[in-house]
């Protein structure tokens, strides 16, 4: 992985632990002055960025410590879907509103599992809980609408 790629990454202690490490066996091969050592070794411990640590070892050959690892990047966290979120608000509230947010609970559940199922959201098991709260609200409603007539 390329410097570039990984611009936005925050240079962790054990990263500008082996930035040292491959300074110090470049010292003792030869390849740096003391002075170069001092300088980029100060460098390497006020640096934020990985690519800063990349640009302080990188015109170094491989050492016996090798030159930093590239780091594979962290995959994004995957969103919950709001379609979900919403239909199982419905569901809950249906007790409140005397089964009429049911209805709209069981669509928009339905809806929400074909859309998680299209971009592979969080959110399967929320949907399905706002579907079953849905239809159970319905149900409860209806048999009690059927009681009271």
């Amino acid at each position: 992985m390329a410097a570039g790629s990984c611009a936005l990454m925050l240079a962790s202690t054990a990263d500008r632990d082996r930035a040292i490490e491959v300074l110090k066996a470049s010292f003792v091969e030869g390849r740096l002055t003391k002075d170069e050592l001092d300088l980029r070794v100060g460098q390497a411990l006020v640096s934020r960025m990985f690519p800063e640590l990349m640009a302080i070892t990188g015109d170094l050959p491989v050492g016996p410590f090798g030159r930093l690892p590239a780091h594979p990047a962290t995959p994004a966290f995957r969103p919950t879907s709001r379609l979900a979120v919403l239909a199982l608000a419905c569901a809950v509230a249906a007790p409140v509103t005397a089964g009429i947010t049911a209805i709209p609970a069981i669509v928009a559940g339905h809806m929400a599992r074909r859309h998680i199922r299209r971009t592979g959201e969080n959110g399967v098991r929320i949907a399905r809980a706002a579907v079953a709260l849905g239809w159970l609200a319905l149900l409860v409603t209806a048999a009690l609408a059927l009681r009271a007539a």
